[in-house]
């Protein structure tokens, strides 16, 4: 299950890194005169970071199923689930913190590290990046607001998927942006050299 994963990262990731920079390079090559050689490898990592990510957040439930991974129920079709998902709110929460006190105190082990911290880890890179990389993020405020809308469309997408729909995933993901948001924000307090890879 584990290696399963793991070699779905490293495939998407190395997938994405080349991917991005030949696109970078064919059709976008006027931005990268006026950008760095460390810039546009932070670059390129940061997009096959989101590349991976997404992936793994649209993943179907069957698919996961198939290597052991079991997330809940399988809905593989979205015409012939839409209405049991709907009328008896299969998979969605939409009670702040139940799913946290649910995990916390009936799961244990990897699916319950998965969901708690993972939902948080897998943000915090979002988080830093969108400062690091551009100016107009170095408002906090759109930043919580790129979070949310980019929140929003995740868990809007993976109803269709049949994946979970959760609040709290929401809670737990922007809670991992804005500690990348800060992260960035004391790096740049002690080092203000890091403004030398914004646009």
């Amino acid at each position: 299950m584990i290696g399963f994963i793991f070699r779905r990262v490293i495939l998407h990731f190395i997938l994405g890194f080349f991917v991005f920079a030949y696109i970078r390079n064919q059709w976008f090559g006027k931005y990268k005169k006026k950008s760095s050689r460390n810039r546009e490898l932070l670059l390129c990592l940061f997009a096959a970071f989101l590349w991976t990510a997404i992936v793994q957040l649209w993943t179907p439930n069957y698919i996961l199923g198939k290597s052991g991974l079991n997330i809940g129920e399988a809905h593989k079709d979205f015409l012939g689930t839409f209405k049991d998902r709907v009328g008896e709110l299969w998979g969605i929460n939409l009670i702040p913190f139940r799913t946290i006190r649910n995990y916390h105190n009936y799961v244990s082990g990897f699916v319950a590290w998965a969901n708690l911290w993972g939902n948080i880890i897998l943000f915090i890179p979002y988080g830093f990046g969108l400062p690091l990389f551009w100016r107009k993020f170095r408002s906090f405020k759109k930043v919580l607001g790129t979070l949310f809308l980019s929140c929003f469309v995740i868990e809007f997408i993976q109803f269709f998927v049949g994946r979970s729909v959760d609040i709290d995933d929401v809670l737990l993901n922007m809670l991992g942006g804005c500690i990348g948001f800060f992260l960035w924000y004391y790096l740049y307090r002690k080092n203000p050299r890091i403004l030398k890879f914004q646009r």
